[in-house]
């Protein structure tokens, strides 16, 4: 193990391929969000929080899981940040479906 981690000091390495790393950080549409609490109860990192008037998100320990969009489908009020969707789209790696909203 140890050697592994000290490869990278002697070896140098050449890095021939560089992208944008991106993270997925949810959104919410207040207006069909009901605060029901359960997004912020699946989520582990504690990134999300309820109170009766609002949903409040923290970007900065938002692991990027995704958990906590795919919890109120019924609602559909969370949903992965647009920046992340719109690069997707154009990497053609975005997965469409049905609308899981039933109103």
């Amino acid at each position: 193990m140890w050697k592994r981690t000290t490869e990278r000091l002697f070896l140098r390495p050449e890095i021939d391929v560089a992208g944008q790393v991106t993270r997925p950080v949810p959104i919410v549409d207040e207006s069909i969000c009901d605060h029901c609490g359960d997004c912020s109860a699946f989520c582990r990192f504690h990134a999300l929080a309820t109170t009766a008037r609002r949903l409040l998100i923290f970007p900065e320990i938002c692991h990027g899981c995704g958990g906590c969009a795919l919890v109120p489908v019924l609602t559909g009020a969370l949903a992965e940040s647009a920046t992340t969707l719109v690069q997707q789209y154009l990497d053609g790696t975005l997965v469409t479906g049905e609308n899981a909203c039933d109103h």
